[in-house]
């Protein structure tokens, strides 16, 4: 009987092409326990996956892929670097990484060039990407700050990743923080937080941070990404809060503007350092998710620099940023 009802229901299932515990207790007339045990079981079985999460939980037919693993002509040094680090989100919300994703992009974006071809780019455009890295694995990205703002008082700017490469786009780290933002996933934000503290922890010892402060979130959101980054982190620094004011009659969020000229405006005129005249810090720590064109990082430190003594050092971290220039990041 267990067995009928099981089959009954991946029958229905395959034949609606969805279905709700809802519309299988209306249409066996067993109970939602008894329900939920067979859905329990197709889904053990692989035969059916879940779609959505509660209260709005759809269940779909299982779509077979081919088991047949795919043997590449690439080196085992390319493959297991793009197992670590490639990974690509479908526009159904599926993560798919190495080189399962790898096959995927390439099938959608290969332009017709061979895995072997495209790896091999691959690998070259991510080694050109770390030609700054430190030893710590962290992208001094200094240069491209004090060229853009000459004057900045911060001292080095790091991050953890850089936002792009030629020809495949946004790096592995930036579509997770990508879409952990948009999501609002708060469990892969701290898997964000995991993959980042080490590389953080490494330039707090490095530079002796003795206080932290996070760029404000400009757009709107039930749940903010750099908060629960900040919470996530848990470093064992002072906080200094910097606040995001609205100067005007319109809040304006720093990604919707084009320039780097009215992203200086837009930090300039909205983020201040709160409840404090005076800093008694030697070594600051200043992080935000994602360095655009810079302004925030530059403005926020200009506002810090004068409340320090003169001699205090103030560092930028970024998830990630640019390799080249600041252009401005409108993704994110």
């Amino acid at each position: 009987m267990i067995t009928q009802t099981k089959e009954k229901i991946l029958a229905f299932i395959s034949l609606k092409g969805q279905a709700r515990v809802h519309d299988l207790v209306r249409e066996f007339k067993i109970s939602n326990v008894a329900v939920h045990k067979q859905v329990k079981r197709l889904l053990s079985d692989n035969l059916i996956e879940k779609r959505g999460t509660p209260p709005t939980v759809f269940y779909v037919p299982k779509k077979i892929e081919s088991e047949v693993e795919e043997t590449y002509e690439i080196t085992g040094e390319e493959r297991s670097y793009i197992e670590n680090n490639f990974l690509s989100i479908t526009p159904d919300g599926k993560v798919l990484n190495g080189m399962k994703g790898f096959s995927y992009w390439a099938s959608i974006y290969g332009k017709n060039k061979s895995i072997p071809d495209l790896s091999r780019e691959y690998m070259k455009n991510m080694n050109d990407r770390i030609k700054n890295e430190t030893k710590d694995g962290l992208v001094d990205a200094t240069n491209k700050l004090t060229s853009t703002f000459p004057n900045t008082p911060i001292k080095h700017l790091f991050y953890a990743d850089i936002y792009s490469i030629p020809v495949f786009g946004r790096t592995k780290l930036a579509k997770l923080v990508m879409h952990a933002k948009g999501a609002q996933d708060k469990k892969l934000i701290e898997e964000i937080a995991n993959i980042v503290k080490s590389k953080i922890g490494s330039l707090i010892k490095s530079q002796n941070v003795q206080a932290v402060a996070y760029i404000p979130p400009t757009v709107p959101r039930p749940m903010q990404f750099i908060w629960e980054l900040a919470d996530s982190l848990h470093l064992p620094l002072t906080v200094i809060e910097i606040t995001k004011v609205v100067p005007g009659n319109v809040p304006v969020a720093q990604k919707s503007l084009t320039t780097t000229a009215e992203r200086v405006i837009n930090a300039r005129e909205s983020m201040y350092p709160k409840g404090v005249s005076h800093l008694p810090y030697k070594s600051i720590l200043i992080i935000d998710d994602v360095a655009g064109s810079g302004a925030s990082f530059n403005e926020v430190a200009s506002k810090i620099a004068p409340l320090c003594e003169k001699d205090v050092k103030i560092i930028a971290f970024a998830i990630v940023g640019n390799q080249k220039g600041y252009d401005v990041i409108r993704q994110i």
